[in-house]
């Protein structure tokens, strides 16, 4: 071994004086080499601003859906000028999707929307269309096959 530390010592050429590898030594070194690169690391932080204040914009169809819910009539033109619509009858049709009773009829040349309650005869039409009587809902009735029904199964 004291060969190796001669070569050592001849190929970086220092000396190492006094040095004994006892495990407090090594326990020293490790914890020195822990703070010896200690440096003070400074982090950019940023300050939260807010573009806006006090309450959230609404969307233009909230906006749209709140002026129609107040029960008077809202002209096309209103509504495309005063919300800047391109076309009122997609936000129109939109929330109808969305299950809002949006009514559209002509005043003076003028198309104009409105919300409303559906009448009675609109939700039997709704019924009947979906589930094909006006007054119950029997699409579901388990029905036995019949003696010729089966005959041509087994056929």
């Amino acid at each position: 071994m004291n060969n190796r530390i001669a070569k050592a010592i001849a190929l970086t050429g220092c000396k190492i004086v006094n040095v004994k590898l006892t495990k407090e030594n090594i326990m020293i070194n490790y914890i020195k080499s822990m703070f010896a690169k200690d440096e003070l690391v400074q982090v950019a932080t940023k300050k939260r601003t807010s573009n806006t204040r006090g309450r959230k914009s609404l969307s233009k169809k909230q906006k749209v859906l709140n002026l129609l819910t107040k029960g008077q009539n809202v002209s096309w033109k209103s509504l495309r000028n005063k919300f800047d619509l391109t076309s009122p009858r997609a936000m129109v049709d939109t929330l109808r999707a969305e299950g809002y009773m949006v009514y559209g009829s002509k005043v003076k040349g003028e198309t104009v929307y409105r919300i409303g309650t559906p009448t009675r005869a609109i939700i039997a039409a709704g019924i009947q269309k979906l589930y094909g009587t006006p007054f119950k809902y029997d699409n579901h009735v388990a029905r036995l096959p019949k003696k010729s029904e089966l005959a041509s199964i087994d056929a």
